[in-house]
């Protein structure tokens, strides 16, 4: 497919384009609710009708039957936070008719960040949906410290049967935009309006009074960092790239007198960037993250992006999750610090995730049935502390489903292999219990498991059909 052009209008074409690349990996997606509002309603900041509305359900139902596996939800910003809590609730009913769950980004994480989950509690039981909570945190310095009210909340839907689970990813840093700063109204219009209104004066005037103040029911990454630039890295690619805010702003004041307002220096560098420039936030804390990593029904995701060391898809100085989050659950959290059982990391990265949309038969090692599977070397975990697009060390062998990829495991890229079945689960992948070290197989040898394991995205979706959702705490 390369140098082919693909116009995808539904979820059936990005599936179709996916499966004629070839690609070796599985691959699953929900609808985004941000995607269908715009469909719709286009950039404008107005209300739906009761057809406009109607529209929206009717995408959402044909994606569910292209294969999206439920809605999901970015609620912190346009177009996604202009839709009301009935608004969801409505589109969510679509997703339960085809089995389908509520996957949110919440609409806040900071001192909304109580109300927002209770939103999210009320979606999934007023529509009758499983919810999943995407990365669940306390990202704004006053409320730190409350994560145990979150859980409490969570705890307190489940126990009056509401489904609802969670997932984080292992870091106390979040990777968004800097122009997440700029307040909801200013979006309107779409990206063109947004940089027109970043070189008015009487709308900079507006913008750094609502930045610094704060907009009802919006969470705002510049006060919940403390107005610090220090806490905000840039890893876009660019001239900027790898430096916090703090010495962007250092550089561009430079023989300036007086020095400018910072905030017009965040203006002018989103206008020079054409209104986007993706950033790191270090906006909550591992006490918290620890907590809600703990919990039962917290699953683990990387919350990444799927980037190269090299070449075209490599980007910028990015997050460190997209490489490094599996090999830190199981190198920080299991082995030093023993806040989860080896067994119980496994669950929440592998079977716990592939639950919450139906997928029984993923994430599990039963006896002559390697579908698939990671040999670790445990005792290995590299830091990447100043290269984060690197491979972590550690991970020797993966199987899946699909084609047979070869790799050597010594530069860090997993090797992927389909063979035959005369290796067994137990012999080949078994845990040591009294050294909590996993075995891996002598150097050369394949990874096996059943041909039939692999199965489509539509062959998926069709089987998870009404089936249940969420495995037990």
């Amino acid at each position: 497919m390369k140098n082919e052009s693909i116009e995808i209008r539904a979820m059936r074409d990005y599936f179709d384009a996916i499966e004629r690349a070839g690609v070796s990996v599985n691959v699953a997606s929900y609808v985004g609710e941000g995607t269908v509002w715009e469909c719709v309603m286009g950039s404008s900041f107005e209300r739906p009708g009761p057809g406009e509305l109607q529209q929206m359900k009717d995408l959402v139902a044909e994606a569910m039957n292209d294969g999206a596996f439920g809605l999901s939800t970015a609620l912190m910003m346009p177009p996604s936070s202009l839709a009301t809590t009935d608004d969801l609730i409505e589109l969510c009913k679509v997703a339960r008719k085809h089995g389908g769950i509520y996957s949110t980004h919440m609409r806040d994480e900071g001192l909304g960040v109580f109300d927002a989950v209770k939103e999210a509690i009320a979606i999934g039981e007023r529509a009758g949906v499983p919810v999943d909570i995407l990365h669940l945190k306390i990202a704004d310095e006053k409320y730190w410290g409350r994560m145990k009210e979150v859980v409490g909340l969570i705890e307190d839907a489940r126990r009056r049967g509401v489904n609802v689970q969670a997932n984080i990813y292992p870091y106390t840093r979040g990777n968004n935009d800097l122009v997440s700063i700029i307040p909801p109204w200013a979006h309107e219009g779409g990206r063109s309006q947004l940089l027109e209104r970043l070189k008015d004066p009487e709308q900079r005037r507006r913008m750094k009074q609502d930045i610094r103040n704060g907009v009802p029911g919006w969470y705002n990454h510049y006060t919940a960092v403390g107005g610090d630039w220090r806490r905000m890295l840039i890893s876009a690619d660019g001239p900027y790239q790898g430096l916090t805010m703090d010495r962007v702003i250092a550089m561009k004041s430079e023989g300036r007198s007086p020095p400018p307002d910072p905030l017009d220096v965040l203006f002018d560098l989103l206008i020079e960037q054409n209104g986007s420039v993706s950033t790191v936030y270090a906006h909550h804390t591992e006490e918290d993250m620890n907590l809600a990593l703990s919990q039962p029904w917290c699953s683990i995701g990387s919350d990444g992006s799927a980037l190269a060391t090299d070449g075209p898809l490599r980007r910028g100085h990015p997050h460190p999750r997209s490489f490094g989050t599996f090999p830190r659950v199981l190198g920080v959290y299991v082995r030093e610090r023993g806040l989860l059982r080896l067994e119980d990391a496994v669950r929440k990265m592998t079977s716990l995730n592939a639950a919450k949309i139906g997928m029984r038969d993923r994430g599990l090692l039963q006896a002559l049935d390697i579908r698939r599977a990671v040999s670790i070397q445990r005792r290995r975990r590299a830091r990447h502390r100043q290269r984060p697009d690197r491979h972590r060390q550690g991970q020797a062998h993966r199987s899946t489903p699909g084609p047979r990829i070869a790799a050597p495991a010594r530069k860090g890229v997993m090797r992927v292999a389909r063979q035959d079945y005369s290796l067994s689960a137990s012999r080949y992948f078994r845990c040591q219990r009294r050294t909590g070290h996993f075995q891996s197989p002598p150097c050369g040898s394949r990874i096996i498991f059943q041909r039939d394991a692999f199965k489509s995205w539509r062959m998926i979706a069709n089987e998870r059909r009404g089936s249940s959702r969420f495995c037990a705490p």
